[in-house]
């Protein structure tokens, strides 16, 4: 059995403030908000592996160093007397660490190990007003680290911090010298409040008023049957026919692979609605200005796209989504409080709700959804089929979405498409037909794309469930 115990890494002599919030932080606090009292909901794990002969005492001293780099890592954040949620960067406090110390001779579940570690971590309940929204775990094999659990809460680190707090880790464990962060959330948040931060916000909400006049109310109608236990299932498929299609497509289209999937998605969407048009909530990272590239803290913001689902062959959908897309992440900052208050203005106007709810998020590396150096033939991509997998996760029994499609790289030559949905419009079995569907659209693209139109490709995947 392996050995538990808890470590406290002190952090001191460091830069303390309180400021206002940034716009990322108010917008993911909504959604903390609404999942209380589990916070852990929205907590996120990335693992970082480590060099043979590095000591635990080195592991400690790089996280001590990499939480004296980011004031992300060492904030509070509560609502002050007027109700506004602000942001408190301590100049000290205490970084906990579950270490997980096992013996090669007794302990043969290594993985199963890991596993529990990673368990417990990212299922700890930050009290975000008095705990950093950090905590770590580490394995420890016959005395050697082998591998850290970065554990963070989403209001002080996206997707994209996740994977630099993990390379800036793995570089201080190597002893290395990093150069400053670019930017802090503290600085972040002044910079939001000024006329080019404003602006640019005031351009993002022009983009929001005009999609919300437009868009098509409702995808998935209610199945009239009972919710799933849990309500929100989770379905997942590995498949390495869906990564050699979609970058085939995405090179003869001339669009990004991830392009090709949304269209994917969309279409069967609008299909089971009969609607010609499709809206879809993406999430954008908001990494384009160079300051924000290395940022650590969240950016991440839904914002919606609408894509037209008429053209009369699949290329077409796939380019107006690539189009669509492109614009949609070019106008995603802006403040979530005010484009609630622009729905509800919609909805009154249009006399209907408007479901933003059907959510599609490309979490591969950007440049990751490109297209292989030499594209697979139409058999290789048929072939390819036999190994697709699927599965099941553990779903919730709350959430505020209808459909939600995260897409991740699994492996190097597999894509993952992991699919929560409410089973009130689509039930378990139906997902699972649904992710299967998509991977039959694209096949069938690859194969007939040349001389089928997008209704003819679709007749080939079947109906929608």
């Amino acid at each position: 059995m392996a050995d538990l115990r808890t470590e406290r890494v002190a952090v001191h002599g460091c830069r303390p403030a309180l400021a206002p919030t940034t716009v990322g932080q108010r917008s993911i606090w909504t959604d903390i908000e609404y999942m209380m009292p589990d916070t852990s909901f929205y907590n996120s794990v990335v693992p970082v592996e480590l060099a043979h002969g590095v000591s635990l005492d080195r592991v400690f001293s790089a996280l001590r160093e990499l939480c004296e780099r980011h004031g992300a890592l060492r904030s509070h954040f509560f609502r002050d007397p007027g109700g506004d949620l602000v942001q408190r960067v301590t100049a000290g406090g205490e970084v906990t660490v579950e270490v997980c110390e096992a013996r090669s001779d007794r302990d043969s579940d290594l993985y199963g190990l890991v596993s529990d570690l990673e368990a417990s971590v990212r299922g700890h309940r930050f009290d975000h007003g008095t705990e950093w929204p950090i905590r770590v775990g580490v394995g420890v094999l016959d005395g050697a680290p082998l591998v850290v659990l970065l554990t963070v809460s989403h209001i002080a680190a996206d997707f994209p911090s996740l994977r630099i707090l993990a390379g800036e880790l793995a570089a201080l464990v190597q002893g290395r010298t990093l150069d400053p962060p670019p930017v802090q959330p503290v600085e972040l948040a002044e910079w939001e409040r000024s006329e080019e931060g404003l602006r640019v916000q005031e351009r993002s909400l022009r983009y929001w008023r005009k999609h919300l006049r437009t868009m098509t109310p409702s995808l998935l109608p209610e199945t009239g049957d009972g919710p799933d236990e849990p309500r929100y299932p989770t379905v997942w498929m590995r498949s390495r026919a869906v990564a050699l299609a979609a970058g085939t497509l995405g090179a003869r289209y001339r669009v990004g692979s991830s392009a090709v999937l949304l269209a994917a998605t969309a279409l069967l969407l609008g299909r089971a609605t009969g609607t010609p048009h499709a809206t879809m909530v993406l999430i954008a990272g908001n990494r384009t200005r160079t300051m924000l590239r290395d940022y650590v803290g969240n950016l991440a913001q839904d914002v919606p796209t609408g894509i037209d689902l008429s053209g009369d062959d699949f290329a077409t959908v796939a380019r107006r989504a690539w189009s669509a897309s492109v614009n949609a992440y070019r106008n995603a900052y802006c403040e979530r409080a005010a484009t609630a208050r622009l729905r509800e203005e919609a909805e009154e106007e249009r006399g209907t709700d408007l479901e933003l709810a059907y959510f599609f998020n490309d979490l591969r590396p950007a440049g990751g959804d490109g297209t292989a150096p030499v594209a697979p033939s139409a058999d290789d991509v048929r072939t390819a089929l036999a190994h697709t997998r699927t599965g099941t996760g553990a779903g919730v029994e709350r959430d505020n979405l209808l459909f939600f499609l995260d897409v991740s790289a699994s492996g190097t030559d597999e894509v993952e498409l992991t699919l929560k949905a409410d089973s009130l419009r689509l039930r378990s079995d139906g997902m699972k037909e649904f992710l299967m569907r998509i991977e039959a659209l694209l096949v069938a693209a690859v194969e007939h794309g040349h001389d089928h139109g997008t209704e003819q490709l679709l007749e080939l995947v079947g109906p929608t469930a």
